[in-house]
């Protein structure tokens, strides 16, 4: 809930405060997304606050946490990220599935 919060206020803040455009680059740091509540929006926050100047950074463990979270939204949060980086061993099968279906 308060990613969700957060991420509204921030898109109201942009859009009607400043613009359309925080001044400052805001970089949101959300570790372990995947073991918190479903954020609802997320899906349509990620593709609309690149241009309003913020960034969001996920820390999953894997990909199939992402997916059983948020199901058939995985993949567009996934095409919504401008950089991907796999960082475990035992995910390289998933990394080169997903580059492979990119």
């Amino acid at each position: 809930m308060f990613y969700q919060q957060f991420i509204s206020r921030m898109k109201y803040m942009a859009s009607q405060k400043c613009g359309g455009s925080l001044p400052v680059m805001l970089n949101i740091e959300a570790d372990e997304i995947c073991n918190i509540s479903k954020i609802p929006t997320l899906k349509d926050d990620i593709a609309t606050i690149r241009s309003m100047n913020i960034r969001m950074t996920f820390v999953i463990q894997s990909l199939t946490q992402l997916q059983a979270k948020y199901d058939k939204e995985a993949e567009d949060i996934l095409s919504n990220c401008g950089i991907v980086c796999f960082l475990v061993r035992e995910i390289i099968r998933y990394a080169s599935g997903y580059v492979k279906n990119r």
